[in-house]
């Protein structure tokens, strides 16, 4: 206990621990006693909370003596009263079954939780259910935890919103004049998502969302699900050295505008996934949230369906907040799902082009925005406009700050 930040050897001292060990129960007949002992220890400390740890010896003694049974639930029933407090019985839950036979005391129990886990993708998932909680109206009854070090039990609330929230009044302006002409602003709580071939990834993305995000004086929040921070950090600075920025600029503009973690979406189940990144975002609070390599965490998840709800619930959560979210990763079959819950789309493809002779490979991009008529077709050569003008942005924001 004092590993997870509770020192119970000094809440002893201080008196607010009482600890009384019985012996174990085998026969209906010794009910009584262990009950008589129990209530000569209230009487003794007056407490406020009784923890019994555990009911499951008392309930197997009693499980075919109904005046025995009787006698357990009417104690247990009565005990908060005399108390004028709180009693916790705890029951293990047979191996191979989801529940445990509380018998009557079910019913003179006020909150029954249940502590279970189950293995997903190879690791071990913990989640408490809320069985019952009498007067409370319950729509979320199941919710991922853990046992952290330092902290005890972590119970994640699951995100769910119950009505599409509006956009923000307010814009993100992209950083380019051909895309702004042909899709224009992005409203705060706005979804972009940005998808390429799986061999063809191209960086450049990442140096039009920092120009973006001094364009806009925003921050961003970068979450990988592929790449470190160091190595995503590097990959950036060296696009913006070729673009004509000395080294250490760079760095205090990846610095100022840029907050980079990567996670490795193996080691948590999907659910607690959303809700570690959710925790990240509520820490940094951010302008615009970059996901990176989305299409990783959608390909370990066998349950599309529990995918979906994670996927659009996270979204509506970032949209309420008004957080500009770019969602990028290599096509895949999730391609129709993803683009259906963007409010934009811009899809990298790559053809084979010959000049004088040579053939090389050139990127077409794909750009739709929700409500167009139509889509538009970006060729390379305005990508590199849009290029040219991200590197005016960097150049006129160092110029400015000298």
């Amino acid at each position: 206990m004092a590993r997870l930040g509770l020192n119970l050897e000094e809440i002893e001292k201080k008196g607010l621990l009482n600890h009384l060990k019985l012996p174990l129960v085998v026969k209906p007949e010794s009910t009584s006693e262990i009950l008589e002992i129990i209530s000569k220890e209230v009487a003794k400390v007056s407490p406020q909370v009784v923890v019994v740890d555990s009911i499951t010896p008392l309930l197997k003694a009693v499980e075919k003596d109904l005046e025995a049974r009787a006698i357990l639930q009417n104690f247990f029933a009565e005990l908060p009263r005399l108390i004028n407090g709180l009693v916790v019985l705890i029951a293990e839950i047979p191996s191979g079954r989801e529940a445990v036979d509380l018998g009557d005391l079910e019913f003179v129990a006020d909150v029954i939780v249940s502590l279970k886990h189950r293995v997903e993708s190879g690791l071990l998932s913990r989640y408490v259910e809320i069985v019952k909680a009498r007067g409370a109206s319950l729509s979320v009854v199941e919710l991922p935890f853990s046992i952290v070090e330092g902290r005890g039990i972590v119970v994640l609330e699951p995100i769910v919103i119950e009505e599409i929230p509006a956009m923000g009044a307010e814009s993100i302006a992209l950083p380019c004049s051909v895309l702004n002409d042909l899709i224009g602003p992005v409203r705060r709580g706005g979804v972009i998502y940005i998808t390429y071939p799986p061999d063809a990834r191209p960086v450049l993305i990442l140096v039009y969302i920092l120009a973006m995000a001094l364009k806009n004086d925003a921050r961003v929040l970068f979450i990988s699900y592929k790449v470190s921070p160091e190595d995503i950090k590097m990959s950036t600075e060296s696009w913006l050295v070729k673009l004509g920025v000395d080294r250490e600029s760079a760095r205090e503009l990846l610095n100022k505008y840029f907050i980079v973690k990567s996670i490795n979406p193996t080691s948590v189940s999907l659910p607690q996934l959303s809700l570690l990144e959710l925790k990240i975002v509520d820490e940094h609070r951010p302008d615009i949230v970059v996901f990176h390599g989305v299409d990783i965490p959608a390909a370990l998840e066998r349950d599309v369906h529990s995918w979906m709800s994670g996927l659009l619930n996270q979204l509506l959560y970032l949209k309420k907040k008004g957080l500009v979210v770019i969602r990028m990763g290599s096509l895949d079959d999730k391609f129709n799902y993803n683009a259906s819950l963007a409010d934009i789309v811009v899809k990298f493809t790559t053809r084979e082009v010959e000049v004088s002779g040579k053939k090389h490979v050139e990127y077409e991009v794909y750009v739709w925005r929700r409500g167009a008529a139509k889509p538009g077709i970006l060729k390379e050569e305005l990508l590199e406009k849009c290029l040219e003008e991200g590197s005016r942005i960097f150049h006129e924001n160092l110029t400015s700050r000298a």
